[in-house]
């Protein structure tokens, strides 16, 4: 009690100090410094530093003539998106279905007057194929890690802050959502914090509709009336849609925008539609 130390962790405590004393005895030391990390942090630095080191090579193989680049470089961009992606054993399927259903809602959002800046589209996009990335190390907190990775990657045609942004989006696309108050993570504060909010708010929905990785939902179609987001959703699946995970991932999206989800599915085989909540 004193220490508030868990029961599990209570159980470990001393016969780990005794093997510490037996190691600091073998060494001759006379004392120990405690870190913060754990055995697994060190082995991401460890594995993002040898990633960074083939990163130039990768980037200079991915990169098209400058010639036959479009004016706003997403042709190369996706490209190492999906190098990137198979590199850190995404479910590129998943990964392709939730950057393509972002990429229609950002724009659909943007037609209906939302207040959107052009350069969130590139971060969504980069966040939406590199979400999963940090299952490499770990499922349970895979958000935690792939922030990390995407962070320390070199992605082409952005620079560190917009890397960190990223990062951001991929770290709040499941569990609790960015805060309301800044900074956020990185210091990150003003212009910088409402970007990653915004498309925060856009992953968490679409990541929200393919909790099963089964690409049920083929497209968005969005309207905004007053108050609400009509989203017609168009299944070309049987797989239902989880919709107590699809309300706790768009509840941010409504939070952030003002607005009231209401969703229908229409199925293609069928040819009518069924409202979803």
């Amino acid at each position: 009690d004193q220490y508030e130390l868990t029961p599990s962790r209570a159980r470990v405590v001393v016969p780990g100090a005794i093997i510490f004393s037996e190691i600091l005895s073998w060494l001759g030391a006379s004392e120990l410094t405690v870190t913060g990390m754990t055995l697994r942090d060190g082995l991401l630095v460890d594995l993002v530093k040898t990633w960074q080191s083939n990163e130039s090579e990768m980037l200079r193989k991915t990169q098209l003539p400058r010639h036959a680049q479009p004016r706003n470089g997403d042709r190369s961009l996706l490209k190492y998106l999906e190098e990137t992606a198979q590199r850190f054993h995404v479910d590129l399927a998943h990964a392709r279905h939730t950057a393509t259903l972002a990429l229609s809602l950002f724009d659909q959002m943007l037609e209906n007057g939302a207040p959107l800046m052009s350069e969130e589209r590139k971060y969504l996009l980069v966040a939406a194929y590199l979400h999963d990335t940090g299952k490499i190390v770990s499922t349970p907190a895979h958000h935690k890690h792939s922030a990390y990775i995407l962070r320390n990657l070199l992605i082409p045609g952005m620079n560190s802050l917009e890397w960190k942004k990223c990062g951001l989006i991929a770290l709040f696309h499941r569990k609790d959502p960015p805060p309301k108050k800044d900074p956020l993570p990185g210091n990150n504060t003003g212009l910088h914090a409402n970007q990653v909010r915004r498309m925060a708010a856009l992953l968490r929905l679409v990541d929200g509709l393919d909790e099963d990785h089964t690409q049920n939902i083929d497209s968005i179609v969005l309207k905004i009336s007053k108050k609400q987001a009509l989203l017609e959703l168009v299944q070309i699946k049987s797989d239902p849609v989880n919709m107590i995970y699809f309300r706790e991932k768009s509840a941010y999206f409504e939070e952030l925008f003002d607005l009231k989800i209401v969703s229908f599915v229409h199925s293609r085989r069928l040819g009518r539609g069924r409202p979803l909540n």
